[in-house]
């Protein structure tokens, strides 16, 4: 049973490392994402195999960041799950205040019932519901879909 591998989403605002010209693909594999639109995964070995590079794509356009790595255990789990169609891109989602439709602010702070806050907001609904301020690692859990500890 290989692992899961989930690929973040692409920025336009993350440096991609480049490619070599002369790397060559040693996995490769179309995966169906929750839609049913065919994604390719592909994995790349450098010439002298000491360097891994995978990404995703969908009809030609990028899906993800490009990772790299020169660790060959993670180079051989990122062929495994390419081949067993065990890897998907995490979805991105966009987060605004739940107090109000119009209110524009980055979220900072969550109450007990997981709703995501504003700064002035969290701190007016902290008056009537328990509402804490997120450290900086739970805002991005959450816009890749993971889920946090109140």
């Amino acid at each position: 049973m290989t692992a899961a591998i989930k690929l973040p989403p692409f920025s336009l605002l993350a440096k991609q490392p480049k490619i070599p010209h002369v790397a060559h693909t040693v996995a490769q594999n179309d995966v169906a994402n929750e839609h049913g639109t065919p994604i390719t995964f592909i994995v790349s070995r450098s010439r002298n195999g000491r360097s891994w590079w995978i990404r995703a794509a969908r009809e030609g356009m990028r899906m993800s960041n490009t990772l790299h790595t020169t660790v060959e255990a993670k180079g051989q789990a990122w062929i495994a799950a390419v081949k067993a169609g065990t890897v998907s891109v995490a979805r991105e989602t966009s987060l605004s205040c739940d107090m109000t439709v119009s209110c524009k602010a980055p979220v900072t702070h969550i109450d007990n019932k997981g709703y995501v806050y504003c700064t002035s907001h969290g701190k007016h609904r902290a008056l009537s519901v328990p509402c804490r301020a997120m450290r900086p690692g739970e805002v991005t859990k959450i816009i890749l879909g993971e889920t946090i500890k109140y």
